[in-house]
């Protein structure tokens, strides 16, 4: 497999700038352009750019770590999640 470094570049500093454009709508300081980062910042938008990397990562889900004859309080009678445990241990409506 042969990565083009340049198509690689062009994608991360597109990523960079579309990022870059949203700062004055938040509220932030407008960022560097692209020729001030260093290579170290670019790599890493690069990175951003090339997509997600496979394997465990935020949105993998997790196994129950509840009785499995804990239901939650709504009328789908959907297992309760662990937030839902918590926040009845906190003092708020608990799980049936």
């Amino acid at each position: 497999m042969t990565i083009d470094f340049g198509v690689r570049e062009q994608a991360g500093r597109a990523l960079y700038e579309r990022r870059m454009a949203l700062l004055p709508g938040l509220g932030q300081p407008p960022a560097p352009a692209w020729e001030d980062l260093s290579d170290g910042e670019r790599e890493r938008w690069c990175r951003h750019a090339d997509g997600p990397v496979p394997g465990p990562g935020p949105t993998r889900t997790r196994p129950a770590t509840r009785p499995s004859d804990v239901m939650a309080d709504g009328v789908d009678g959907a297992r309760a999640d662990d937030a839902t445990l918590a926040r009845g241990a906190q003092g708020g409506r608990r799980p049936r």
